[in-house]
Order: C-alpha cells, then sequence, then structure tokens
C-alpha cells in the first residue's frame, strides 16, 4: 500500500533526526580533538573537516524545516476541509433535510421535486473539488476509491429506464444522500488524521 505524504514525510524527518543526532556527535568529537590532531595534521585541514560537518548539518536543518513547513501546511489542508465538511454535512442534517423535504414534496405535488434539492446538488458540487483536490494531494487514495464506489457510480441511478414514481425519487436521492454520507464519514476520519498529525516539536 502506497504511504500517505504524511507517512513519507514523517518518515524523511525521522531519518534526517538521526542523520543530524550523528553529525552533531562528530562535530563535537572533532572539536575535542581539534588540539590533540592539530599538531599532527595540522590547523586548516582539522577546521575543514569541522566546516564540512556544520555544512551538512546545516542541510539537514533546512530540510527537516522544509518537511515541517509542508506538514503543516497538509494539516491546514485538512482542517479546511473539516471545516467545509462540517458546513456541508452538519453531521448528517443535508442528508435528513434532503430526504424528508423531497418526499414531502413528492407526496403533495406532482411537479418534479429537482427544484427542491437543487441547492444541495450545487453544494455538492462546488465541494467536491476542494475535497478531491486534498485527498489527493494528501495521497489518501483508499478514500478515493470510496468516493468512486459510493458517490461516482450511483451516479448513473437517475438515468435507469424505471417508471415507478417512487423508485425514480429513489434513484434520484442516493447519489446525493451517498455523497453526503461520505462526507460525514470523511469528516469524522479527517479529525482521527489531525489527531495524530501534530509536528513534533
Amino acid at each position: 500500500m502506497p504511504l500517505t505524504l504524511e507517512q513519507q514525510l514523517k518518515a524523511e524527518r525521522a531519518i534526517l533526526q538521526h542523520r543530524l543526532k550523528a553529525l552533531d556527535q562528530q562535530s563535537t568529537l572533532k572539536d575535542a580533538q581539534i588540539s590533540s590532531t592539530s599538531e599532527h595534521v595540522g590547523p586548516s585541514a582539522s577546521l575543514a573537516g569541522i566546516s564540512r560537518l556544520h555544512e551538512q548539518a546545516e542541510a539537514v536543518r533546512r530540510r527537516v524545516y522544509d518537511i515541517d513547513k509542508q506538514l503543516a501546511e497538509e494539516e491546514t489542508r485538512l482542517r479546511t476541509l473539516h471545516h467545509w465538511l462540517t458546513v456541508e454535512s452538519v453531521g448528517g442534517i443535508s442528508t435528513i433535510v434532503l430526504v424528508k423535504g423531497s418526499v414531502y414534496l413528492f407526496a403533495i405535488s406532482s411537479m418534479p421535486t429537482l427544484w427542491w434539492y437543487s441547492l444541495l446538488i450545487v453544494a455538492a458540487l462546488a465541494l467536491t473539488p476542494l475535497l478531491l483536490r486534498t485527498l489527493v494531494h494528501a495521497r489518501r487514495f483508499g478514500w478515493l476509491t470510496l468516493f468512486v464506489v459510493m458517490v461516482v457510480f450511483p451516479c448513473g441511478l437517475p438515468f435507469a429506464p424505471i417508471h415507478d414514481r417512487f423508485l425514480t425519487l429513489a434513484f434520484q436521492l442516493f447519489p446525493l444522500f451517498m455523497f453526503y454520507a461520505f462526507c460525514v464519514l470523511l469528516r469524522y476520519q479527517i479529525e482521527n488524521w489531525l489527531e495524530f498529525n501534530t509536528v513534533p516539536a
């Protein structure tokens, strides 16, 4: 299974921290040995060796800083998506309103009910690019697959040649119901991701 962006960055960060610790230890040993080795090797050679160690350590520190910045940006993206998922789903309220409202209008009127949940369709379409972009950037491919199964595949149901009015309504509602159900599931999962996404000091 491919690593997520967060897992890859944290793994690289751990390796770099280990490397930085080793470089610092080598630099400390070099500093302690300058006086004893200078008379044999020469001060310029000793200082050159220490300078190289410092340059390597500084390069590692810069990379660790870049990784911490990337992790912070990833957390910001997840928090932004979590915010809009909360607005979008409100714990599933949108789905409940969608089902109850559409059934109510269907019961009292013979007019098509598309206009009733057109706002929810627009909201779903507006959120989808942010949702997919965040999941792709985070390399959450399992959730992308789940999105295809839960949302993309059911989108073909409204085009099924069904002449029963209630089945037609159910087929029209099902893709939206699955989308908002996906939003609820993803919202709670992002909370778990954020809980373990704290960048160590």
